[in-house]
């Protein structure tokens, strides 16, 4: 299986230690790329591996490499999703899976707030559920699904908050007054705009 865009590497070792298969964690981002790590390590899952690609949007892999590949809650940071999409569907075996989830924008969702996800999260492009379901289709995909788990993550993101203030003075003492305030503003604008229906999350699985 290949983890897309793994960051440090969460859903990777989940999966690898549940399933038992080998994960390859792919990772653009040098700052956050998940650490090879001994199979002997506590905690390591005995199979799972870390990648970084040559270039940008593409895969270091062969074509049908991969019976499956997961992304979680990353394809917002890429501009170019179609030929993410396209590169996925290239290194999927036949009749391969692939399943993501990503946050979606509603139609209310204003070009000053979008500018200010780009600046504050590196959200260069928000999709649709429908959008998204176009782009798989576009790229070669079969039997493409969409679920809108808004109402999951609206609930998900309020304990976020409510857990984040409630660690205020040992947030305050770690990173001082201004980077807790910094914090709890994204927070508190990010979860203003699922309350608001500007934003929301979609799950997504289709076949090769």
């Amino acid at each position: 299986m290949l983890d897309l865009c793994a960051g440090l590497g969460g859903p990777a070792r989940f999966v690898a230690s549940r399933r038992g298969c080998r994960v390859i964690a792919v990772e653009l981002n040098a700052g956050r790329a998940v650490r090879r790590r001994s199979p002997h390590a506590p905690g390591a899952p005995a199979r799972a591996g870390a990648r970084r690609p040559r270039r940008r949007l593409a895969l270091p892999f062969a074509a049908g490499r991969f019976e499956a590949v997961l992304s979680q809650e990353a394809l917002l940071h890429i501009g170019d999703k179609a030929a993410v999409l396209r590169e996925v569907h290239r290194v999927l075996a036949p009749d391969g899976r692939l399943a993501f989830s990503d946050w979606i924008a509603r139609p209310a969702l204003g070009d000053g707030e979008r500018r200010r996800l780009h600046e504050w999260m590196a959200a260069v492009t928000l999709q649709t559920l429908d959008s998204y379901r176009a782009l798989l289709g576009a790229a070669g995909y079969r039997a493409v699904a969409a679920e809108d788990l808004t109402d999951e993550w609206r609930t998900i993101l309020r304990e976020r908050l409510r857990m984040f203030r409630a660690m205020r003075e040992d947030t305050v003492a770690r990173l001082g007054e201004a980077r807790y305030r910094e914090y709890d503003q994204l927070y508190a604008f990010f979860v203003g705009l699922i309350e608001a229906g500007k934003l929301g999350g979609g799950r997504f699985s289709a076949s090769r």
